[in-house]
């Protein structure tokens, strides 16, 4: 009786494990989720201390007036905030920001 117990909170705990990542881990990268927020610079390569992002993406290509500097490869909500993830066009580095404050 008891490792019946036991194997439905196991599946249980499974169950929850895999709903919390799927939902934790949105990689969108629509329009509307990146243009969202501010994003201000946290490591690697960076742009400038602070994107904010409106008709400077297209499809996955972040550009400084007329020249792409870095393509977005994904976007993880962290529950309190958003990590944009780039890479330079340039020379491949990888840079992250972090969302802060809503667009309006």
């Amino acid at each position: 009786m008891a490792n019946k117990k036991r194997t439905k909170v196991k599946k249980l705990f499974i169950i929850l494990s895999v709903f919390i990542v799927a939902v934790g881990c949105d990689n969108s990268l629509s329009n509307e989720t990146i243009s969202c927020c501010k994003w201000k610079y946290s490591d690697g390569f960076r742009i400038s201390d602070l994107i904010v992002v409106r008709d400077s993406v297209i499809n996955d290509t972040l550009y400084d007036g007329d020249k792409a500097v870095a393509t977005i490869e994904k976007i993880v909500d962290r529950g309190i905030d958003k990590e944009l993830h780039i890479k330079s066009i340039k020379n491949n580095e990888n840079g992250r920001y972090v969302s802060k404050g809503e667009l309006k």
